[in-house]
C-alpha cells in the first residue's frame, strides 16, 4: 500500500511504473474512484442537497418522523413544515408536527433539537456535508499494490511528482596574482533542496535536473459521463431527441473539467529554519549560519567590537585554498538529452518540510579579475568582473554568486545560465577610477566586380562601421578591459582577429594603460551590393580593379578598355567644361559690375570713365561669347562620347 497526497494522484496515474523485479509476475494496481463535491451532491436527495439549519431541514424533510425537543416538553410526530405566526416586523415562525390525528405547532425559540429518525435522510445530510467540505481532498489516497504468485516479491517502484525547483548558489574565490602576473579562480557551488513530499527521505539517491522539461497536469482519476439525451415523453405531443451541443470527447470533456473543483493550493515554500529531530532552529545563537562564509565575515568584521582593555586581533582571513580543502563536490554529472543531470554520489537524509544544502562543484578553472563593460549600458564606467571559463564539467544553472579577493567580500552578482566549456563574466563591482567614451563612423572599403547587364554594374563593397573607444584608466594596475557589444545579424568582426564569440554577443579584449588613456578601434564589416551606372566613378573604379586580373577574356578585356577610354575622355572633357564655367561665371560677376558702375555715374558727366567702363564691358562681352562657343563645343564632344559609351556598354554582358 502506498499512501499519496491527493494533488499527486493525477501525475502518479500519467507515470507510475511497477515492476516485480524477482518473481516476474503480473502486477495490478487499484484505487479508490474520485468523487467530486459536485457529483457526490447530485447524487443525494434533493431534500439532502437544500438542507440547511433547523428550519431549512424542518421544511426539506417535510414527511420524516422525528422527535422535538423543546423547553416544555418532547414531541414525537411528522414534519409538516414551518410558517410564520406573526408579522414581518415581527416574526413568530413554528415548527408544525402531526402526531396520530393531532396537529401542533411548536415556537422556534422554545425548541432544543430535533432529531430525524429516518436514518437514510441523516446518512446522506452527512455525505452533502462531507461533500461540501471537500474532506476528501484532506486524506492521502491509499493506492494498493496487488501482485501475484508467492512471495518473496522485490518491488520497483516509480512515478513523477511535482517537487518546489532545487536552488542554486555559486562562489568565485580570485586568487592574488603570482610572479607571472597569472590568477586562477576557485568555482564552487551548492544547491537548496527543499523536501515537500509529505514523508522524510532517510539515506535517499538523491539527482538534481538542469534544463527545460517539457511537462502538464492531465486528470487522469476524476471519473468521466457520457452525456445522453432525455428521450422520455413530455406530455401528449412528442419531441426528436436533441443533438449533443458539442463533441463529448472534446469540448463536452473540457466542460467538464472546467467544471471539477481546482486542487488546492500547493504547500507553502519552507521558511530558513531548519528542522531537527525536536524541533525547528536558526542555527547557534549570536553567528551567521552559511557554511564556509562564516569565517570570512568573521575576518572582515573582527577589528570593530574592541574589548575594555586591549583591541582584539582580527579573525585570519580564509583563503581560497582552505576552502578548496574542506569544500568537496559530491556529483557527478552527465547529458540526459537536453537536460544536465547532477547525480548526488552520497545517500542524503532530508526530513519532510524541510530543506537541505548539497554541494555541487568546487573546481579550480582558469580566470581573472577584469574589467567589463557594455555597450548601451548607458554608464561610461566599466564594472569589476570575474572572467573564468566553465571547465568543470557541468552546466551552472542561474543562480547568486558571490565573489571574494583576499578574503574579503568584493560584490556578488546573478549569474545566468552557463553551458560547459563556455566563457563566462561576472560583474560584482562598479569601477569610477576607469572612463570610456565611445564614437563611430562608417564608410565603405573595397570593390568587386560581380555582373554587368543592360548598361549597368553590380558591385559589391564592405560597409565597414569603426567603433573607436577612449579609455582613461586611474586605477593604476595592470587590468584588461573587455567590450561586450551585441552582434548583428550579418556583420562580422574583421578587427581584431582574436574577440570572443559567443552566440548574441561577442567580447574584444582591450589591454589598458594603468596610468594614462588608451585608445582602440573595432571594425564590423558586412557586404553590400549596389548598381552602378557606368558615369559613377565607384563604377570605373571596379572595372579598373577587374581589368588588373588575369582572367579576363581578350575580347572582353578590349571593350572594357575601350570603355574606360571613352570615359576618361568624358572626364577630361567634364574637368574643362567646369574650368569654362567657372571663368563664365567670373566673367558674367564682372559684366554685371560694370554695369552697376554705369548706372550710378548717371547720364551726365564723367564721360571719360564711362568710355572707359563701356570699352570694358565690350571686351568682356567678347571674352564672355568666346567662352560660351567653347563650353558648347565641349558639351556636343561630351554628349558624343556619351552616346558611343552608352552603345558600347550595353553591348557587354558579364
Amino acid at each position: 500500500h502506498l499512501r499519496i497526497r491527493h494533488d499527486q494522484v493525477m501525475d502518479v496515474l500519467k507515470s507510475q511504473t511497477v515492476v516485480d523485479t524477482r518473481s516476474g509476475g503480473t502486477v495490478t494496481v487499484s484505487l479508490p474512484a474520485e468523487r467530486s463535491a459536485m457529483m457526490e451532491t447530485s447524487q443525494l436527495p434533493p431534500q439532502v442537497r437544500d438542507g440547511g439549519g433547523l428550519l431549512a431541514i424542518a421544511v426539506a424533510f417535510r414527511g420524516a418522523t422525528a422527535i422535538l425537543r423543546t423547553d416544555l416538553d418532547t414531541f414525537r410526530g411528522r414534519l409538516l413544515g414551518v410558517e410564520n405566526l406573526g408579522t414581518e416586523k415581527q416574526p413568530d415562525w413554528r415548527i408544525s408536527l402531526l402526531s396520530g390525528e393531532t396537529l401542533s405547532a411548536h415556537p422556534v425559540a422554545t425548541v432544543r433539537s430535533l432529531q430525524v429518525l429516518d436514518k437514510t435522510l441523516t446518512v446522506g445530510l452527512s455525505k452533502s456535508l462531507d461533500a461540501s467540505l471537500n474532506k476528501g481532498r484532506w486524506k492521502p489516497v491509499r493506492l494498493t499494490i496487488r501482485l501475484s504468485g508467492k512471495g518473496p516479491h522485490d518491488l520497483a517502484v516509480s512515478y513523477v511528482v511535482p517537487m518546489p525547483t532545487w536552488k542554486p548558489a555559486y562562489r568565485l574565490v580570485v586568487d592574488e596574482k603570482d610572479d607571472k602576473g597569472e590568477q586562477g579562480v576557485l568555482l564552487q557551488g551548492w544547491s537548496v533542496v527543499d523536501n515537500l513530499s509529505g514523508e522524510d527521505w532517510l539515506q535517499a539517491q538523491l539527482s538534481l535536473t538542469a534544463g527545460t522539461p517539457l511537462a502538464f497536469k492531465y486528470d487522469l482519476y476524476t471519473p468521466r459521463d457520457v452525456e445522453r439525451p432525455d428521450l422520455t415523453p413530455q406530455g401528449v405531443s412528442r419531441a426528436e431527441a436533441p443533438p449533443p451541443a458539442m463533441d463529448a470527447t472534446g469540448a463536452e470533456d473540457a466542460k467538464k473539467e472546467a467544471a471539477a473543483p481546482p486542487p488546492p493550493a500547493s504547500a507553502p515554500s519552507p521558511s530558513r529554519y531548519y528542522k531537527s529531530k525536536r524541533d525547528y532552529y536558526r542555527g547557534p545563537r549570536g553567528r551567521a549560519a552559511g557554511g564556509g562564509s562564516v569565517g570570512m565575515r568573521r575576518g572582515m568584521l573582527g577589528d570593530e567590537a574592541p574589548e575594555a582593555e586591549s583591541v582584539r586581533e582580527p579573525a585570519p582571513a580564509v583563503s581560497s585554498r582552505a576552502l578548496e580543502q574542506s569544500y568537496a563536490s559530491l556529483v557527478s554529472g552527465r547529458s540526459v538529452g537536453s537536460l544536465f543531470r547532477y547525480d548526488i554520489r552520497k545517500p542524503v537524509t532530508v526530513p519532510d518540510r524541510s530543506s537541505a544544502l548539497v554541494s555541487i562543484v568546487s573546481k579550480r578553472v582558469a580566470g581573472a579579475d577584469v574589467l567589463y563593460y557594455l555597450v548601451g549600458s548607458g554608464r561610461p564606467n566599466p564594472y569589476r568582473a570575474v572572467r573564468f571559463k566553465n571547465t568543470s564539467g557541468y552546466v551552472l544553472e542561474r543562480g547568486p554568486v558571490t565573489i571574494y579577493r583576499g578574503g574579503a567580500f568584493m560584490g556578488e552578482a546573478l549569474g545566468g545560465r552557463i553551458e560547459k566549456g563556455a566563457e563566462s563574466f561576472v560583474p560584482y563591482a562598479l569601477e569610477g577610477r576607469v572612463v570610456l567614451h565611445l564614437s563611430s563612423s562608417a564608410k565603405d572599403e573595397g570593390l568587386k566586380l560581380i555582373t554587368i547587364r543592360s548598361g549597368y554594374l553590380t558591385v559589391e563593397t564592405q560597409s565597414v562601421t569603426h567603433f573607436t573607444y577612449k579609455i582613461m584608466d586611474r586605477t593604476g594596475e595592470n587590468l584588461a578591459l573587455y567590450v561586450a557589444r551585441t552582434r548583428r545579424d550579418g556583420w562580422k568582426v574583421i578587427e581584431p582577429k582574436d574577440v570572443i564569440l559567443e552566440k548574441d554577443m561577442y567580447y574584444t579584449r582591450i589591454p589598458l594603460n594603468p596610468s594614462g588613456t588608451t585608445e582602440f578601434t573595432v571594425k564590423e564589416a558586412t557586404p553590400v551590393r549596389r548598381s552602378l551606372s557606368i558615369y559613377d566613378s565607384r563604377a570605373r573604379q571596379a572595372l579598373a580593379i577587374y581589368l588588373k586580373g588575369s582572367e579576363v577574356p581578350a575580347e572582353l578585356r578590349e571593350k572594357l578598355t575601350q570603355v574606360l577610354a571613352l570615359q576618361e575622355e568624358i572626364t577630361k572633357i567634364d574637368n574643362k567644361m567646369s574650368t569654362l564655367q567657372s571663368s563664365i561665371s567670373q566673367l558674367r560677376r564682372r559684366q554685371a559690375d560694370i554695369r552697376e558702375n554705369i548706372r550710378v555715374l548717371g547720364a551726365k558727366g564723367n564721360e571719360d570713365l564711362k568710355r572707359k567702363l563701356t570699352k570694358s564691358m565690350a571686351e568682356v562681352e567678347t571674352e564672355l561669347n568666346n567662352l560660351n562657343r567653347d563650353w558648347v563645343v565641349q558639351n556636343m564632344k561630351r554628349g558624343e562620347l556619351h552616346q558611343r559609351l552608352t552603345v558600347l556598354f550595353k553591348m557587354i554582358q558579364l
